[in-house]
């Protein structure tokens, strides 16, 4: 079984590569389509980039293989795109703002489209916490500052540009849960008495109160240098009185996404199975994240079928967008890397 390399998002063979040696390495990722050449240097603090496009270059990728498309499609008013998924925990942060494009146009990350820089601002209860520079020409804006945290006080992103005007949107940060453990077995017995081999099973205890959102993969490998161990759809979600298969499960390349929905404040269990024989993983990690539900609904739009996943900075039609104008999307998260039992 092939192993795919891990960091915003895994590899495809087809035409989507990633390459990671070492934390701080500098990876490349090309995608080329019919219409679109690109290649994207990729580095740790760009990580969300890659995470949000991954789902569109997914596609892009997979249909460059196998289809040809011969489509014609409305022309879309051109706004400026936000993209901003902060860590709580991170002391800096990034955001990639840009221009819309159109279907047959080409976008290059590091020369934004923009006549002069945007505005980009992060406020606390109304007071600025950060102000984001433009890295270069580029279309990354980053900032250092304290760590946002996880206090339920309402977060703010403003972007403004002078073609386009002011975008608003509000966040708080997630409720985390708590994970109990999570650990590799030979073998699993699902409630209808059929078994599986090589499963990762994970015990959560979800918080009270309120709609949760989960992030989860498995990683193998040093701190420094983790793969991705894809997990099956044999998803299971068990509570002490129930078994069931969840509706409100997304499953993107190598990671899960799903909700507390029907759980509410319980102790639950998950069961995947492994891709790769949980025997030859001699460092088995569990990544969770506690995500909002924007940055849910967000990649639940990505891949929903018939969505017009053509380019990452295409418009917005068709698409989640938590922005009062303009388009993108906005979302604090809280992420945990933990060691699995093996």
């Amino acid at each position: 079984m092939e192993r795919w390399k891990y960091k915003g998002g895994a590899a495809v063979r087809c035409s989507v590569f990633g390459v990671r040696s070492g934390r701080n390495a500098v990876r490349m990722r090309e995608l080329r389509t019919p219409k679109t050449e690109l290649r994207i240097p990729f580095q740790p603090r760009r990580a969300f980039l890659l995470r949000i496009m991954y789902p569109t270059m997914l596609f892009l990728s997979l249909s460059a293989c196998t289809v040809r498309l011969d489509v014609e499609l409305e022309p879309e008013e051109e706004v400026l795109v936000t993209y901003a998924l902060f860590n709580c925990l991170d002391s800096a942060t990034a955001a990639i703002v840009e221009s819309s494009i159109g279907f047959e146009e080409t976008f290059n990350l590091n020369r934004s489209k923009l006549d002069g820089p945007a505005t980009v601002q992060l406020f606390r209860a109304g007071e600025l916490w950060a102000e984001y520079g433009q890295e270069g020409q580029s279309v990354y804006y980053s900032a250092r500052h304290p760590p946002i945290g996880l206090g339920q006080q309402e977060w703010e992103m403003v972007v403004s540009h002078p073609d386009f005007g002011e975008a608003r949107a509000q966040g708080r940060p997630p409720v985390p849960g708590t994970v109990l453990s999570a650990r590799l077995l030979p073998e699993y017995v699902l409630p209808d008495g059929s078994r599986r081999n090589g499963v990762l099973e994970v015990k959560i205890q979800d918080p009270e109160g309120g709609r949760n959102y989960y992030e989860l993969a498995l990683l193998n490998g040093p701190p420094d240098s983790l793969d991705a161990v894809f997990l099956t759809s044999h998803f299971l979600i068990q509570t002490a009185d129930t078994s069931f298969y969840p509706a409100s499960s997304l499953g993107i390349a190598d990671r899960w996404l799903f909700s507390d929905e029907g759980i509410d404040g319980q102790a639950f269990t998950l069961a995947f199975q492994t891709l790769y024989p949980i025997q030859d993983l001699e460092q088995p990690w569990l990544s969770i994240r506690y995500i909002p539900e924007a940055y849910y609904l967000y990649l639940k739009s990505l891949v929903n079928p018939g969505e017009p996943l053509l380019e990452p900075f295409q418009g917005g039609r068709g698409r989640y967008s938590n922005f009062d104008r303009n388009f993108g999307v906005f979302a604090l998260y809280a992420e945990e890397v933990l060691p699995v039992s093996n």
